[in-house]
């Protein structure tokens, strides 16, 4: 691989950083310092990319002319400490390729670079310099497949020999597609193993005597994403070209992060038994509520549940059956309860369910439901044996019997403990006694 030089001119220690920096993602690139006028002359222009001249009140105009009067052609650029007509005049009619204010910007340095590294390839001189520059240097901090499908089909658009591009989704029981007019039976199609570094990797797929190439772009806990083009074969190198994967990688380091952060939310607000939302979770949740009804004058409602007798099934049967009746017991509450409901292990063998948006009533005939469907079940223990349980629920309504999250919690535990000593196997609320 033949390397080109940039070339620095007494650039400052954190502008020369950030160079380099950034031009570890360029292979064909490489860093030159030079400390004068007379041996950047001497370089052959040949070898040459760009040029980084930091300019201060030690260079003169005169200079500065200098510099743009040798190697014509390489892209020059200027970083002014200060604010001067006549040197920013001198850029402009010398058609420098960027000036800098003071010191190097990171993301107007990268489209500079891309520019610089496009312009520098041979086989780059028919591609549409500034869509491929805006699209390379766009933001990587794409979370939606629907966001991905817009930046990669302004950027395909601009060529003929792509006759049709669209993302498709796999997951382990489903394939859809986003976007083009690829018309192909999906479910027929094999993809192909995602490698460890993927990126880049192309596989053709000929189906119905059509030619497809499949990219895959990321995979994450809800499956692949793969790029779908049907494309001239002549054509497919110039256009799936190093640029393109290398934002391609970006943007998939970016949403692996950013899965990475989701699922580090989830288990500090995930009880590790359940899978349902943790003590934790429902702190943050409760005071939301209050703080969303309170401010659209709507009233929720709490349900505090707690199974009776639940330590006997530890004591007799072990902590892993009653580990698996606590899981089989948020399956039975995600089946009854609405989708909006939002449902807690507070610990131990109690559960706390947040209903938006309704009033008392409609909580008890809900809890009245899920008790009767509690005591009906028969939990499998194993080995052929079945138990059955009961639950005492306690019941409030916000802002009726509480006003602020701390109060309420309080209010339903309470109710709980009215049902328990009420006899068990109750749903309980204050206006009950």
């Amino acid at each position: 691989m033949i390397k080109k030089k940039i070339i620095c001119y007494k650039l400052k220690h954190p502008d020369l950083k950030l160079l380099a920096k950034k031009l570890n993602s360029f292979q064909h690139l490489e860093l030159s310092e030079i400390n004068s006028l007379e041996d950047i002359q001497k370089e052959n222009s040949a070898s040459l990319a760009g040029i980084f001249v930091y300019v201060d009140e030690a260079i003169s105009q005169l200079e500065l002319e200098n510099l743009f009067k040798i190697h014509r052609g390489i892209s020059k650029n200027i970083i002014l400490k200060y604010k001067n007509f006549d040197l920013l005049m001198l850029c402009y009619r010398y058609q420098s390729t960027s000036v800098f204010e003071k010191q190097l910007q990171e993301n107007y340095l990268e489209r500079v670079l891309i520019q610089i590294d496009l312009l520098g390839r041979e086989e780059s001189a028919d591609l549409p310099i500034r869509q491929v520059v805006e699209l390379f240097s766009s933001p990587v901090k794409i979370k939606k497949d629907q966001d991905l499908y817009g930046r990669l089909a302004a950027y395909f658009k601009q060529f003929e020999a792509v006759k049709s591009f669209c993302l498709i989704s796999v997951g382990s029981d489903y394939v859809s597609r986003l976007g083009g007019q690829i018309n192909y039976d999906w479910d027929t199609i094999k993809f192909p193993r995602m490698e460890k570094d993927f990126i880049g990797k192309i596989h053709q797929v000929t189906h119905d005597g059509q030619n497809l190439v499949l990219c895959p772009l990321f995979k994450g806990n809800q499956g692949q994403l793969w790029m779908a083009l049907e494309i001239t074969d002549d054509k497919k190198d110039f256009i799936l070209n190093h640029l393109l994967f290398k934002y391609l990688e970006n943007v998939h380091i970016y949403r692996m992060n950013k899965e990475k952060e989701h699922n580090l939310q989830a288990l500090a607000t995930t009880d590790d038994v359940t899978g349902l939302y943790n003590q934790r979770k429902l702190s943050q949740d409760l005071m939301a509520a209050v703080e969303y009804h309170e401010k659209n004058h709507k009233n929720f409602s709490i349900m505090f549940i707690d199974v009776d007798h639940f330590k006997n099934v530890n004591d007799s049967f072990g902590h892993v059956i009653g580990s698996q009746l606590l899981i089989d017991i948020g399956e039975v509450l995600t089946q009854l309860l609405r989708s909006s409901d939002d449902i807690y292990r507070y610990g131990g063998d109690e559960f706390v369910v947040i209903m938006p948006s309704v009033k008392i009533d409609t909580v008890h005939e809900i809890a009245t439901r899920i008790l009767k469907k509690i005591k009906s079940k028969k939990f499998d223990i194993g080995e052929g044996k079945e138990y059955q349980l009961s639950v005492s629920i306690g019941i409030a309504e916000y802002p009726t019997d509480a006003t602020d999250a701390k109060k309420i919690i309080q209010f339903a535990d309470e109710m709980m403990y009215k049902s328990k000593e009420s006899g068990r196997g109750k749903v309980f609320h204050i206006n009950e006694v």
